[in-house]
């Protein structure tokens, strides 16, 4: 039983390895040879010994069908025959008491079936079985009738099992020789000696093969190198590894690709994708075995992908952002490359002022660096200035970026000083009422100093008169204010003020009083009172200080 629990534990083993099963028969037929060493354990009729055991020879034949590559189901007939023996007993024994003379000879036919495992590398297969059935001889009953006991018991059948290993070598794919299969047999014959026989069997044959299974397709797996990659870079590489074609055979190998030119090299191949636009491309190859029309071509697939270049990407600051008209700002500029590729130039420009380059470091990677630039917005209109970095990598593309800064328009100029007061005439001459007194004078004779002080600076004089004040079809205010610059340009004080820095103006507004108001007007200045207008001096007559005549009112 141990036996048989050993052959029933590798059929399981096999039967796992039925994957790496390579092709095989669907029906196998054996024609054999066999030989087999009989035990019949120890054969003594009425004391007298004669042998445990004899061979027998013979043949048979074998049927298997296969259920997998690994296992199959077994049946097998055998047939021996042994040559003839002669027991001779002499008399004066219980059994036969006048002795007896026999001859006989041994024969043996099995027929049994089970279970069959084996594993083919190559045109070797190794196998083991594991087969029950049946018996039949007439040995045991033929040399007890022979000797005339006829109260034998010696049975003709009887179950049996056979467990075993063999190897065949193929010749071809139908025919496999059979070189050698041992196994043990037992059989169980009851009579007078034994009920248990343990037998040695072994044959030699030759094994055909019918129905083999279709050849198992080969097999091809296809690899690129690199998956990804960029336009500038490659070529990519392909190689493909067949599987299941009969070895060192001579294989075809054939290329092709949904994009690029693919020169082929046997199992390798170069694809050219300089040409190739962004995206997924596939490359097949096709293997054949011409010497195996049969074979189908095994065929694999592998992707590669095209990757899009990156533009360099920059970012741009300024500081300050916001400034005056001539105040400089410095631009600085972090760029980088993301696919890693060398720079090939730079270049500022701004929108209005001037930019000029400063200092440019590079960074770690390719394609990084940290770049400063110096803005003068001297000249600038008020407004914004856009600065600008383009930048061209290697392979032309480009990247850029923009920063805004803010010229402040600048101050308004300051207000021209304005006129202020500086004195005030008074004509109080009932009879002459423009003449200027000698209180007059000296009022304006602090007037004549401040001008001879300050040379850039000039006086506006502004006459007033009451209602209806008039010499000779003119208002006194003109008069008045006229004869007050009389007195600063040509006077008896001989004050010579330069009559160009004195301007002459009367009031549009009467009843104001009879007086000239004096107002200073300083380098730069303007006069901003809109109530006077200017008095037309060619107008005036020789002598504005003479008797008025009639008043008229």
């Amino acid at each position: 039983m141990k036996l048989k629990a050993a052959l029933i534990m590798a059929a399981v083993l096999l039967l796992g390895q039925a994957a790496w099963s390579q092709e095989h028969p669907k029906y196998e037929i054996v024609f054999d040879y066999s030989y087999v060493h009989y035990n019949a354990t120890d054969f003594r009729i009425a004391g007298i010994h004669f042998g445990q055991s004899f061979s027998l020879n013979g043949g048979g034949a074998s049927f298997v069908y296969n259920l997998t590559p690994i296992i199959g189901l077994k049946g097998e007939f055998q047939g021996y025959e042994s040559n003839t023996r002669f027991v001779t007993i002499p008399p004066g024994n219980d059994l036969i008491p006048a002795g007896a003379t026999s001859g006989f000879s041994g024969t043996l036919f099995t027929y049994l079936g089970g279970v069959q495992v084996g594993k083919r590398w190559g045109k070797v297969r190794p196998y083991a079985h594991a087969l029950f059935g049946g018996a039949h001889t007439g040995i045991y009953a033929d040399a007890f009738r022979g000797l005339g006991i006829t109260n034998s018991t010696a049975g003709r059948n009887s179950w049996a099992l056979d467990g075993g290993v063999g190897l065949d070598i193929a010749i071809n794919e139908k025919w496999a020789i059979r070189p050698f299969e041992v196994s043990y047999l037992r059989t169980a014959f009851s009579n007078n000696l034994t009920n248990n026989q343990n037998n040695f069997r072994a044959l030699a044959g030759i094994a055909i093969n019918l129905g083999a299974a279709a050849p198992i397709p080969p097999k091809a797996s296809c690899s690129v190198s690199p998956a990804e990659l960029f336009p500038w870079e490659g070529p990519v590489r392909a190689t493909v590894e067949p599987s299941g074609f009969r070895p060192r055979r001579t294989l075809n190998f054939a290329w092709n690709a949904t994009g690029g030119t693919v020169t082929g090299q046997g199992a390798t191949a170069k694809i050219d994708n300089s040409s190739l636009s962004p995206g997924t491309y596939t490359v097949t190859s096709s293997v054949t075995d011409p010497r195996a029309r049969k074979l189908p071509p095994a065929t694999c697939s592998a992707t590669f992908t095209v990757k899009a270049p990156r533009a360099p990407v920059l970012t741009c600051s300024a500081d300050p952002t916001s400034v005056n008209p001539g105040q400089p700002v410095t631009i600085t500029v972090q760029g980088s490359s993301p696919d890693q590729q060398r720079l090939k130039s730079r270049n500022f420009s701004a929108s209005a002022g001037s930019i000029r380059e400063g200092e440019t470091k590079a960074g770690t990677e390719p394609g990084s660096f940290t770049s400063t630039a110096t803005l003068d917005t001297t000249g600038a209109p008020p407004g914004t200035i856009n600065v600008t970095l383009n930048v061209t990598d290697i392979h032309d593309l480009q990247g850029s970026c923009s920063v805004q800064v803010s010229v402040a328009a600048p101050p308004p100029p300051p207000a021209p000083p304005s006129e202020t007061l500086l004195s005030q005439c008074d004509f109080n001459d009932a009879r002459r009422r423009a003449r200027v007194d000698n209180q007059c004078k000296a009022t304006l004779d602090t007037v004549a100093l401040r001008l001879q002080q300050e040379p850039d600076g000039k006086v506006v004089i502004v006459g007033y008169s009451e209602d209806d004040e008039q010499i000779e079809g003119q208002d006194l205010a003109a008069f008045r204010a006229y004869n007050a610059k009389q007195y600063l340009t040509t006077g008896e004080g001989k004050q010579n003020i330069d009559p160009s820095r004195i301007e002459v103006r009367e009031s549009t507004t009467r009843g104001q009083g009879k007086t000239v108001k004096v107002y200073w007007i300083p380098a730069g200045g303007q006069f901003t009172q809109t109530d006077s207008t200017p008095v037309d001096e060619s107008t005036m007559p020789k002598n504005t200080m003479g008797t008025p005549g009639r008043r008229r009112r």
